[in-house]
């Protein structure tokens, strides 16, 4: 521990002179190869471990300087390791680790330093390590290297909060860095937007790369381009373009993938909820023979599908952005823009119950008519309208977002 710290800080303070020594003390085969939480790693924060990594006391990242080496000065940190005879043919590189070691080593020298006059255990060195971190960008094989390889556990390479930041780094930002911190927030739709002043911590360097965007996409599921812009977080020719632009591939083909499915759903309702629903109806209900809607049945269980995974989706994201802003004390915002959260919530809130409910009509046709009388023919048209509009709130919601990708990027490229 004390060997690795005098490292990091030779690292945060860029002293070249006692860098060279310090690394010599280590025993970089030993650190390559850790993933023992109850060892060098002890002080890692609980939220990155892994429940399934808890029982076996291992971390669910190979957490070892070896990344963070990489992350700094990879010339300088390879030579030292090369010298003291690591093999590298050892080194299994299993995720992306430089900010979960960057956080493992802020995290520890925190702890080490608790006591301090400061009160805070934020040490000028931490600062330092934090303002590396700023600074330092990545060379464009390792960027590629990062949106190419899929994180482990399920985390998806192109989350930008995987890389720049969770909400314990915009914590250690908001408490230590820039205790000043001007936050405003408002919300359009399920969209949270949120600014922050940092211009304390940053001193209107263009260069360094601010807390929000781990808010953008890791804490809010926000991974638009046109969100990203909207949030104003990045300084004047900034932009880290290899990742911009497989985020705004992905985006364009998932919005083109709900589209299609939201076109799909949309005319074959059109389509089977003709003149057949009514005849069907009729003859049900007046015990004659029948020719059984299965089209119009198919596409009800598809919309009850959609539905469900749809409105847990919403529910769940709801939650964890609430969760997320109680966690780290982000401020709350009155929901004023109702108009346009039900651009997003209307297609759920409407297609499950209503397919439910249609479902019910057409399958269980004797009560339902024993019910609803005559009334069951303007009540099950009634019904496929409020699933024509779930189609059409779906399809416009998904066009404003694609509109808005290819607007920020023609704007990107322009700029």
């Amino acid at each position: 521990r004390s060997e690795w710290l005098a490292f990091v800080k030779c690292i945060a303070t860029d002293n070249v002179d006692d860098l060279k020594a310090a690394s010599r003390r280590l025993n970089w085969k030993k650190f390559l190869q850790s993933f023992d939480t109850s060892g060098t790693w002890s002080n890692c924060d609980p939220n990155f471990l892994h429940t399934s990594s808890i029982g076996n006391s291992k971390h669910p990242f190979p957490t070892n300087p070896f990344f963070i080496a990489i992350f700094y000065n990879a010339q300088r940190c390879l030579r030292f390791m090369n010298e003291s005879g690591v093999d590298f043919a050892e080194i299994k590189d299993n995720g992306f680790t430089a900010y979960h070691v960057l956080m493992s080593a802020i995290r520890f020298m925190t702890d080490e330093n608790a006591g301090s006059a400061s009160g805070s255990g934020m040490t000028e060195e931490c600062k330092s390590l934090l303002d590396l971190f700023h600074r330092t960008l990545f060379t464009t094989e390792q960027q590629q290297r990062m949106i190419q390889t899929l994180c482990r556990f399920g985390m998806d390479p192109m989350s930008w909060g995987v890389f720049l930041g969770l909400a314990n780094y915009v914590e250690y930002v908001l408490i230590y860095c820039s205790p000043t911190t001007l936050a405003h927030s408002d919300t359009e739709g399920l969209n949270e937007r949120i600014s922050f002043d940092v211009s304390d911590f940053t001193a209107e360097n263009f260069c360094f790369f601010t807390s929000p965007i781990s808010v953008l996409v890791d804490i809010y599921s926000q991974s638009t381009l046109a969100e990203i812009k909207a949030l104003g977080i990045f300084r004047t020719g900034f932009l880290w373009k290899q990742w911009t632009e497989a985020l705004y591939l992905r985006n364009r083909v998932f919005f083109v993938q709900f589209l299609f499915v939201a076109l799909i759903f949309t005319f074959a309702s059109a389509f089977f909820a003709g003149s057949n629903v009514y005849e069907y109806l009729n003859d049900r209900c007046s015990d004659k023979p029948f020719t059984f809607p299965y089209g119009l049945l198919t596409i009800l269980i598809g919309w009850i599908t959609l539905g469900f995974f749809g409105t847990v989706a919403v529910v769940y994201g709801y939650m964890r952005k609430e969760r997320y802003r109680r966690s780290v004390g982000y401020p709350c915002s009155p929901r004023k823009n109702v108009g346009d959260i039900l651009g997003w919530y209307l297609p759920y809130i409407l297609a499950f119950p209503t397919s439910i409910f249609l479902l019910w009509i057409y399958l269980d046709t004797e009560h339902s008519c024993a019910l609803l009388g005559q009334q069951i023919y303007p009540v099950s048209g009634c019904g496929i309208m409020l699933l024509l509009i779930a189609g059409f709130s779906q399809m416009i919601s998904f066009l404003r977002h694609l509109h808005c990708l290819t607007a920020m990027m023609s704007s990107l490229y322009r700029s």
